[in-house]
């Protein structure tokens, strides 16, 4: 108070219907996971195509 106001909207997560518990962590690791899944399997296909269609 007295000039200190609390950021409570920089602070608040919003989970999807029935995340508790521990769920935020699997959640933000998963996604983790698959972004960096995705991006290895796309460069993998990217490099696979140019090496292929090279002169």
């Amino acid at each position: 108070m007295l000039g200190w106001k609390r950021k409570s909207e920089e602070e608040r997560w919003y989970l999807l219907p029935a995340m508790q518990h521990g769920a935020r962590k699997k959640f933000i690791q998963r996604l983790l996971v698959a972004l960096l899944v995705g991006s290895l399997t796309a460069a993998a296909l990217g490099a696979f195509i140019y090496y292929n269609n090279r002169p």
